[in-house]
């Protein structure tokens, strides 16, 4: 059996922390097994696993027990191996562990990406709210113009356009939430989270779902917003217009739909129904091109799922980057995408599969 013995060792600059923030993502990587690491690397590697995988308690905790100092390493020894592990290091692989126990299992039987009535319900309740607003938007704009059908139908393109362009962004900043921080018991979005992680093991799954069982999921929280216009705050805006009813109802029916436009992006042109290959091709609805940059571990760009808009724009300005900062600074939670994944991918669908049932 292996002996494990662990001695804090402080800091000498009070800038470690820090530096270790700007380089965590790179240390993290260092630190897992890669085709060109070195006898050293992989035998660090291997003792780093060896202090992880008997845990049962946070990173936090083990930290506490073992320095006062909150940006200290970690000093061990294995057998007479002899290494030091820094606070990055053990977080990261801490972060994989965690990573790799999500997602659950494969859904195996075609059955289960049928839709159901309550499926069907679901989406048939956010559907119908989001279609009461836009009616009723587009009415009050008719009252507004006194009738005017160009003045109408301009206004309802502007506000249908913003609402196309926004939903994109939308998508983009939950992706990345849902992508990045909390797991299946995280309240409200838990089996989202864990929803997003399998799907990052079987992309091909969503490519079998039907409809309703793709996106219903997601229709929940909308209710929050879509029901409360509907009933309260809807034709309210100051020009007494149905602007603010037009724009959240299609606003909050293309974020479910991104759904959607999500699994025709992992679709071959085959697959997909012409017209979506063709507003593919047009740049007017997420492409396979695009969506596949993100599904490259560790994950952390090409967010935004209705048509990509903002993709560009949002990783070139390292709009992500900058969010995890703060939010890593602020709390000391990293973001899944700090570090690399540890779990296999299966990008195709077994063959035959779903035959029959789908």
């Amino acid at each position: 059996m292996s002996s494990l013995l662990c001695s804090a060792s402080s800091s000498s600059s009070g800038d470690q922390l820090l530096s270790q923030k700007k380089s965590f993502k790179s240390q993290t990587k260092s630190s897992s097994v890669g085709a060109t690491s070195s006898n050293k690397q992989k035998r660090r590697f291997t003792n780093l696993k060896a202090i992880i995988d008997p845990m049962d308690r946070s990173f936090d905790e083990f930290m506490d027990s073992r320095s006062s100092s909150d940006d200290g390493s970690i000093r061990c020894s294995i057998d007479g191996d002899e290494f030091t592990v820094s606070k990055a290091e053990m977080e990261a692989e801490l972060l994989r562990k965690k990573m790799a126990s999500m997602g659950g299992e494969m859904l195996r039987d075609p059955k289960d990406f049928v839709s159901t009535r309550g499926q069907r319900v679901q989406c048939g309740v956010h559907f119908g709210i989001c279609s009461l607003l836009a009616m009723r938007g587009v009415y009050l704009d008719a009252i507004v113009m006194d009738g005017d059908v160009g003045a109408i139908a301009a206004r309802a393109f502007a506000t249908l356009f913003a609402s196309y362009a926004l939903a994109d962004l939308g998508t983009g900043i939950f992706h990345w939430s849902v992508d990045n921080y909390g797991d299946k018991n995280t309240p409200v979005a838990g089996n989202v989270i864990d929803a997003f992680q399998g799907h990052h093991r079987w992309p091909w799954t969503i490519t079998k779902r039907q409809w309703a069982n793709n996106i219903h999921k997601t229709c929940i929280a909308p209710l929050l917003f879509t029901v409360p216009q509907l009933l309260v705050f809807g034709g309210s805006d100051m020009q007494g217009s149905g602007d603010s009813d037009l724009f959240f109802g299609s606003f909050w029916a293309l974020v479910v739909l991104s759904q959607q436009t999500h699994a025709w992006a992992h679709m071959k042109p085959s697959e997909q129904p012409k017209i979506v290959t063709k507003l593919q091709d047009m740049n007017l609805m997420l492409t396979r091109k695009d969506h596949g940059a993100h599904h490259r571990s560790p994950f952390e760009g090409h967010y935004c799922i209705v048509n990509g808009w903002w993709n560009p724009l949002l990783d070139d300005s390292r709009f992500f980057r900058k969010l995890e900062r703060m939010i890593y600074e602020g709390t000391g939670v990293a973001p899944r995408c700090w570090t690399e994944d540890d779990f296999e991918v299966e990008e195709d669908a077994p063959d035959g599969f779903g035959q029959g049932v789908l």
